[in-house]
């Protein structure tokens, strides 16, 4: 892939990024596939400037000018539309390309998710600890260093979901927004189909930190 066509992929998620997710915890709601269970669990994530970087799958050019810029810099640079081939690498592996595929596809990732799993550490060059996704794409999340209660993005793969976690993979139910400076998830991107709300908030946990706008 050329460094034009990247720009022009990551300049158009930096904005998707900056419009559904940056700056938001999102609440996945899943249940593991057994027909027996009615396990409801779940998991916060953390949406970040710093994040985005993680997923396109490039490197930061730091050398000259660029030495002190970080990922949130690069955040900034790219919705403003100031990214520059100079400014970046592509992974020699050709990792970058196929995170680059389904970028635009991972910017949705609070609305079109099926599963969830523990990674399955079948790709012994990635480090992450949840799958979330679809059977085409998924974005990997791992414990933030500073909230831990938090898991944050740092990884886009063009991979089936389920071929990536341990069995059996759960199924998500609903998804819950909120701004970070909120206390509570005051309203919902996803409901699956045969699931209603009283479904989901079933014990005093989700109780305590569900409040949808009526």
């Amino acid at each position: 892939m050329k460094k034009e066509k990247a720009i022009e992929i990551i300049t158009r998620c930096a904005k998707l990024y900056n419009d559904n997710l940056v700056n938001r915890n999102f609440l996945f709601v899943f249940t593991p596939v057994n027909k027996d269970s009615k396990d409801i669990q779940y998991l916060e994530s953390l949406f970040l400037p710093k994040h985005f970087l993680h997923l396109t799958g490039v490197h930061i050019n730091r050398e000259g000018n660029n030495r002190k810029s970080n990922s949130s810099d690069f955040y900034r640079m790219c919705l403003n539309g100031k990214l520059s081939p100079n400014k970046f690498e592509l992974r020699r592996d050709g990792t970058t390309e196929l995170k680059l595929n389904v970028l635009t596809d991972a910017m949705n990732i609070h609305k079109i998710p099926k599963m969830v799993g523990d990674f399955d550490n079948s790709k012994s060059t990635l480090v992450t600890d949840k799958i979330i996704g679809t059977i085409r794409i998924c974005v990997g999340f791992v414990r933030d260093s500073n909230a831990k209660k938090f898991y944050v993005p740092n990884t886009v793969l063009q991979e089936d979901t389920k071929k990536m976690v341990y069995k059996p993979y759960a199924r998500v139910l609903g998804i819950f927004s909120k701004d970070v400076k909120d206390k509570v998830y005051t309203s919902y991107t996803y409901l699956a189909k045969d699931i209603t709300i009283d479904d989901i908030i079933t014990n005093d946990e989700l109780k305590n930190i569900i409040s949808l706008n009526k």
